[in-house]
C-alpha cells in the first residue's frame, strides 16, 4: 500500500515537473559562474596565461626603474582579472539585450572620438588615448564594438524579399562605417582598415545586399591599391611640404616611412647591418629574436635577449618575444587557438540563432581573427607595423577590455544555443514521459 502510495506521489511529482517544462518554468536551476561553450573558455584560459607569462617577462626592462620587479605588470593585471569578470558578467546577459546597447556605444565613442582631436595624445604624431580619471582610454576600440553592433542590428531586420529594404540597410550601414572611419583614421589607420574589412566582409555574408557590397569591395580595393601607390610614389620631401601646408595629416609621414621600409630593396646582411638596422631598432631586434630562438622549444620563458632592445616588446611585437622564448611549438599552438576559435564560431553561426546573434558572431569572429593575423604578420616582417595588438595576450588595458567583452559576446550567445538545445530536449522528453505515464 505505501508502495503504491510512493509511486503515485512520484509520478504526480513528474507530471508537475514536466508541465513546468512546458511552460518554460524554471525547475530550480543553480547559478552557475561560468556559462557558454567550454571550447571557447579554454581558448580564454590558455591565451591568459600566456599573456601573463609573456607579458611579464617582456616587461622586465621597466623592471631597473622601480623598486617592485611586479610592478610593470600589475597594471596588466588588473585588467586581466576586469577584463575576466566582463567574461563572466556579459553571458549571462540574455543576447536580445545586446541590441540595446548599440546607439548610446554609437553616441558615446564618436564624442570620445572628437575629444581626441582636441585633448588627445600619443606618440608617432598619432593621438590614441584619452586619459579619464588617470586611466589611459583608447575610443577606436569603443567604436570598433559599437559599429559592429550596429552592423548585425541592421543587418538582422533587413527583410531579403523586399529590394528597397536591403538598398536602405546597405546605405545605413555603409554611412555609418564611412562617418566612424574618417573619425578614427587619423587616429589609427590599421584600425579602420580592420574595421571596414570586418564590416563589409559581414555585410556581404550577412545578404544585406550581394550585388551592392561586393561592388564597394572593388572599389575598396581599388581604393586602398591607389592609397598605397600614392605614398610610394610620392617622394618624401614633396609629402613634407604637404603635411607642413596641413594638405595630409602628420601620421600620413609615418604611413610612408613604414611602407617604404617595407618594400624596401632586399639587402645583404651587411647591408642591413649597416645601413638599416639602425632606423628600424623594432623589427631589427624582432628578427633577431626570431632568428636566435631554439627552432622548437626556444630559450625558455623569461630567457629572452631582445626584450631590452623592442620598445613594443609587450604588445606589437609579443608574438617575437614569444617565438624567441617558447619556439615554434607554442607560436603554432598560439595561432592555432585563434583558428580554433573561427571554426567554434562558424558552428556556432550554423546553429539555431537570432539573425543578430549570427551576424554579430560573423563581426566579432573576422574582427579577432584578422586582428591576430596583422599582429603576428607585424612580428616576423611580413607586413608593415601596424600597431595592432595581439587579443587578449598583449599588453593594453583598451584592448584586452574589449577583447574579454568580445570573448563574453561569444560564450553568452553559445550559452543561448545551450540553453534552447537543452529546452528542446526537455520537452521531446518530457511529451514522451508524459505519454508514458498516461
Amino acid at each position: 500500500m505505501i508502495s503504491e502510495e510512493k509511486n503515485i506521489n512520484e509520478g504526480t511529482d513528474q507530471v508537475q515537473q514536466s508541465e513546468n517544462v512546458l511552460l518554460g518554468q524554471p525547475e530550480g536551476k543553480r547559478f552557475k559562474l561560468l556559462v557558454g561553450d567550454k571550447r571557447i573558455w579554454i581558448i580564454v584560459m590558455a591565451l591568459m596565461i600566456i599573456s601573463l607569462l609573456e607579458v611579464f617577462s617582456a616587461s622586465s626592462r621597466f623592471s631597473f626603474d622601480n623598486t617592485n620587479y611586479l610592478s610593470p605588470v600589475l597594471p596588466h593585471l588588473v585588467f586581466m582579472v576586469l577584463g575576466f569578470a566582463a567574461m563572466v558578467i556579459v553571458p549571462h546577459i540574455p543576447c536580445r539585450y545586446y541590441k540595446t546597447f548599440t546607439y548610446p556605444l554609437l553616441i558615446l565613442s564618436a564624442v570620445l572620438l572628437l575629444i581626441l582631436f582636441v585633448k588627445g595624445f600619443g606618440n608617432s604624431n598619432a593621438q590614441r588615448w584619452l586619459n579619464i580619471f588617470g586611466i589611459q582610454f583608447q575610443p577606436s576600440e569603443l567604436a570598433k564594438m559599437a559599429v559592429l553592433l550596429y552592423t548585425a542590428s541592421i543587418a538582422s531586420q533587413t527583410n531579403k524579399n523586399d529590394e528597397n529594404n536591403r538598398k536602405e540597410s546597405f546605405w545605413k550601414i555603409l554611412i555609418c562605417l564611412a562617418i566612424f572611419s574618417v573619425l578614427i583614421i587619423g587616429e589609427n589607420l590599421s584600425t579602420t582598415v580592420l574595421l571596414c574589412a570586418a564590416v563589409v566582409l559581414t555585410m556581404f555574408i550577412s545578404g544585406v545586399s550581394y550585388i551592392r557590397t561586393f561592388k564597394l569591395i572593388c572599389i575598396g580595393l581599388l581604393s586602398v591599391a591607389i592609397f598605397f601607390a600614392f605614398f610610394l610614389l610620392v617622394p618624401k620631401g614633396t609629402m613634407n611640404k604637404m603635411a607642413d601646408m596641413n594638405l595630409i595629416p602628420e601620421r600620413a609621414l609615418t604611413w610612408q616611412a613604414r611602407m617604404l621600409d617595407f618594400v624596401d630593396e632586399k639587402q645583404t646582411a651587411k647591408e642591413y647591418a649597416e645601413e638599416t638596422a639602425k632606423d628600424k631598432p623594432q623589427e631589427t631586434h624582432a628578427k633577431i629574436a626570431i632568428a636566435t630562438s631554439d627552432f622548437l622549444w626556444g630559450k625558455g620563458i623569461g630567457n629572452s635577449e631582445e626584450r631590452d632592445f623592442i620598445q613594443e616588446a609587450t604588445c606589437d611585437f609579443i608574438y617575437a618575444i614569444i617565438i624567441e622564448e617558447c619556439g615554434m611549438v607554442i607560436a603554432i599552438i598560439v595561432l592555432g587557438l585563434y583558428v580554433w576559435l573561427m571554426y567554434i564560431c562558424g558552428t556556432l553561426v550554423s546553429k539555431n540563432i537570432t539573425p543578430f546573434a549570427r551576424y554579430l558572431v560573423v563581426g566579432i569572429s573576422l574582427l579577432i581573427g584578422m586582428q591576430a593575423m596583422m599582429n603576428m604578420m607585424v612580428a616576423v616582417g611580413a607586413m608593415p607595423v601596424t600597431g595592432q595588438p595581439l587579443p587578449l595576450i598583449s599588453k593594453g588595458g583598451t584592448s584586452m577590455l574589449f577583447s574579454s567583452i568580445y570573448f563574453g559576446f561569444l560564450l553568452g550567445i553559445s550559452y543561448d544555443v545551450e540553453q534552447r538545445e537543452k529546452k528542446q530536449k526537455q520537452e521531446s522528453g518530457t511529451v514522451q514521459d508524459i505519454k508514458e505515464y498516461e
